[in-house]
């Protein structure tokens, strides 16, 4: 539910977390991270990066992960439509909702799902247990603080 360069914790993990789990050879791992529009770019990335195409995003994504990392990351990345909730400070899928339409069936083994709520708040399309064999949904929102904090 992020990509660098915006450097936040649903962006940064999952990126580590593939890079490592392709170290095993037998094993091909896909990024799948949302790609947004100009303005949507410009709300929430750095010192006002913006890209033109997913291809420049993905190789400033590569560039980044060589720096921190010592090993090559055998990893493939695709983009799937999204745009950021002003409202929710998230980012969230376009369209259909479904990023599950951007991976081929042949890579559908498993999905690991960060932030599953906001994959899903607005998902037309099929569950995600129907187009992979396992499905794990790691939380990174603590929303009963966040309702704590915020009912002052």
């Amino acid at each position: 539910t992020a990509a660098l360069p915006w450097l936040t914790g649903t962006s940064v993990n999952p990126l580590l977390r593939a890079a490592y789990l392709a170290r095993d050879p037998i094993r091909t791992v896909t990024l799948v991270v949302p790609w947004l529009q100009e303005h949507d770019q410009r709300s929430i990335f750095p010192n006002g990066l913006v890209f033109e195409t997913e291809a420049q995003q993905e190789e400033y994504i590569r560039e980044w992960l060589a720096k921190r990392i010592r090993f090559e990351a055998r990893i493939a990345i695709l983009f799937y439509p999204a745009k950021y909730d002003k409202s929710f400070g998230s980012v969230i899928p376009s369209g259909r909702g479904d990023v599950s339409d951007v991976i081929p069936q042949a890579l559908s083994d498993v999905a690991v799902l960060e932030e599953p709520e906001h994959l899903n708040w607005y998902n037309y399309g099929r569950k995600w247990t129907d187009n992979f064999r396992h499905v794990v949904g790691i939380a990174h929102t603590n929303y009963i603080e966040d309702a704590l904090r915020d009912r002052g």
